[in-house]
């Protein structure tokens, strides 16, 4: 910062600091953060298109690499040290159990985890791979029914015979064709 400006800020307000740009550890410190932050999200979404990939293919091969990635998410990211979380672990264990129905609850678990999917494409592809509703509310693109209350309904609007509609759905001129 230029002295000038320090002696000015010093000067009009002298019980306050001059504004400060973060330190480099700081700077370094909150990169980390927001990537560590980042790598986890990436490392869930992961886990969760193996759960689906071993969810299409029932294959030995994907339960063993599901396992892998949550053993890595248990771990945090840190491969030297073993870890006494094993929550991704455990899950996996249990969804995996749950796909193969090896258990009485497996819709029940299914049905929970298709809805902490957050990813809508994901959860729709995972209800269908295991074969449970995603939404079991219905369709969410059904009008709710308050929608179109007070309004006449298409009945009592169609033209009836000899009204004054009908007259004017005759007399209009035929449609001229774009050629």
């Amino acid at each position: 910062m230029p002295r000038i400006l320090m002696e000015f800020l010093y000067r009009r307000w002298p019980t306050s600091r001059p504004p400060t740009r973060p330190t480099v550890s700081e700077w370094v410190t909150q990169v980390d953060r927001q990537a560590s932050a980042e790598w986890r999200a990436q490392l869930l979404h992961t886990w969760q298109l193996a759960v689906l990939r071993f969810a299409i293919t029932l294959d030995d091969a994907d339960r063993l690499h599901l396992l892998a990635i949550a053993d890595e998410i248990d771990r945090g990211g840190q491969f030297d040290r073993q870890s006494s979380f094993s929550f991704f672990r455990s899950c996996s264990t249990e969804l995996c159990a749950a796909i193969l129905r090896q258990n009485d609850s497996a819709d029940a678990i299914l049905r929970h985890f298709a809805a902490r999917i957050e990813d809508a494409r994901l959860r729709r592809a995972f209800a269908a791979a295991v074969g449970i509703r995603s939404d079991p509310g219905g369709s969410k693109s059904r009008q709710p029914d308050w929608l179109w209350r007070g309004l006449t309904s298409r009945d009592v609007c169609a033209v009836q015979p000899g009204t004054v509609r009908e007259s004017a759905i005759r007399t209009r001129p035929p449609r001229r064709e774009r050629g």
